[in-house]
């Protein structure tokens, strides 16, 4: 049988047996009426006395034991799901750490890879400005060899057309008979105009 089935029955056999009392009661107090003034005062407390008593025992008798089981019951049910709300909270709590330190650990780490990061961006920088510098060395090198090589050529190319000069120049003076005077001249010249055309 259900126990709060139970319960409802037992408190309507109750509130049913109260008011067969107070029925009775209010007939008695009907009958002394009828004999003269009802008077409250010794009548009340002469009644009210064995009335609370009866209830007090057909509380006792038809629903106490069902009362005090149902509050333990209920007590027993309340503690338990005050421990396990209290266990759920422990368990929430260390979970609550460990994700703490999981996150902890997780922002050590970003840490790390972004000083990493920036390591390996340093380094590759420092790289890219020595390939940089080496290239531009070699081509500084290339250059300069470019250049001596254009003024090699350049000055052989004017001791050439000097040494043609001179020898032309020379050839015309022989011709007509040259004098140390005239061959002084002649080198003078010769030295005159290489030294016009290097500059």
């Amino acid at each position: 049988m259900n126990p709060q089935r139970s319960l409802i029955s037992r408190i309507r056999s109750i509130l049913t047996a109260l008011f067969a009392v107070f029925g009775a009661v209010g007939v008695a107090a009907a009958a002394d009426n009828a004999h003269g003034p009802y008077s409250t005062k010794g009548d009340l407390a002469l009644w009210a006395l064995p009335t609370f008593l009866l209830f007090l025992f057909a509380v006792y008798k038809l629903g106490w034991e069902s009362f005090t089981r149902g509050m333990q019951e209920r007590e027993e049910t309340q503690n338990r799901l005050i421990g396990e709300a209290e266990a759920a909270r422990s368990e929430a709590e260390e979970l609550l750490r460990d994700h703490r330190g999981r996150m902890e650990a997780v922002d050590e780490e970003i840490r790390e890879l972004i000083a990493e990061a920036h390591r390996d961006a340093e380094h590759t920088r420092q790289d890219i400005v020595q390939s940089a510098r080496s290239e531009a060395e070699t081509i500084k090198r290339r250059a300069l060899r470019e250049i001596e090589r254009v003024r090699d050529q350049s000055l052989d190319e004017i001791f050439l057309t000097l040494n043609n000069r001179v020898i032309s120049a020379t050839e015309d003076r022989i011709r007509g008979r040259l004098t140390p005077t005239d061959h002084q001249q002649l080198i003078n010249q010769a030295l005159g105009e290489f030294a016009g055309s290097t500059l």
